[in-house]
């Protein structure tokens, strides 16, 4: 008998891809999650005009220490290879997992930008709550991301990819089918858990795959996920003016597949490359 082939095979995946990336966006998580929390402890005593001003300066004053940090010798001591971009553009893979970072960011920026909105029409959250099941989807994305890069180390990052999905799809779920703000912000927290993966995981693959043009290719799949981040959630606004933002998990749930089928394409590309 042949051997069971895999939904989602993705073979030959260096065993901490992802696992740096991951530690490294948990920063990104801590800040998510500090900023509303701190303009919350703050909100008698400063107005959130001046909080987001000083937490502005504080990141200014430590962009400047990177003035004073040597950095490493390049990869490209002689320049700039600009004969090998082109080639870069059209790697299948990379533009599969350019594809997949374009949703997950505009995954990411809807749920971010329309949540309070969505709670206080569907469940009827003040504001207060509303922010409350923001910093629940926060932490759950940010604790998952500790946990990849800890505890999780030894799960192979497909294994983890495969789960994102899952968790995904089951807080997509959650907050269509809620009918309390308790379930909602479970599914809120469920949800933060399986994003957590998507860009140290892929971000582990591009580093894998692309070590001599790194830096290029990581520049290339940020801008992906940049237009991915914009576009959707202009289409986010207009969705929300013209039919409602309870519409917020329909487009949720499109993203998911889009994803899920750009997961499949990639473990087959990588599938053939091993």
């Amino acid at each position: 008998m042949g051997q069971r082939r895999r939904l989602f095979p993705i073979p030959a995946i260096p065993k901490n891809a992802g696992r740096g990336s991951a530690s490294l966006s948990v920063s990104f998580g801590v800040g998510a999650l500090g900023m509303p929390l701190l303009i919350g402890a703050l909100q008698h005593v400063l107005d959130y005009e001046t909080v987001v001003f000083a937490v502005s300066g504080l990141a200014f004053l430590t962009g400047l220490t990177y003035l004073f940090i040597r950095f490493p010798e390049p990869k490209q001591a002689q320049g700039f290879p600009i004969s090998k971009v082109p080639g870069l553009i059209k790697d299948p893979l990379l533009l599969l997992i350019g594809g997949f970072l374009f949703f997950q960011s505009a995954f990411e920026a809807i749920i971010n930008n329309w949540t309070t909105t969505y709670l206080g029409v569907r469940v009827a959250a003040n504001e207060r709550q509303a922010l409350m099941g923001l910093s629940i989807y926060v932490l759950g994305m940010t604790l998952m991301r500790l946990a990849t890069g800890s505890i999780l180390r030894k799960i192979s990052p497909k294994i983890i990819l495969h789960a994102s999905l899952g968790f995904v799809l089951a807080g997509v779920l959650t907050m269509q089918l809620a009918s309390s703000l308790a379930v909602s912000i479970f599914g809120l927290f469920v949800l933060g858990l399986g994003l957590a993966g998507g860009f140290p995981i892929m971000f582990g693959f591009v580093g894998g795959r692309f070590t001599e043009l790194s830096g290029t290719a990581f520049s290339l799949v940020i801008v992906a996920a940049l237009i991915g981040n914009m576009l959707i959630n202009y289409l986010m606004g207009a969705i929300a003016q013209s039919a409602g933002v309870v519409y917020l998990t329909w487009v949720a749930a499109a993203e998911w597949v889009a994803m899920t089928l750009l997961v499949w394409a990639i473990g087959k590309r990588l599938e053939k490359m091993a």
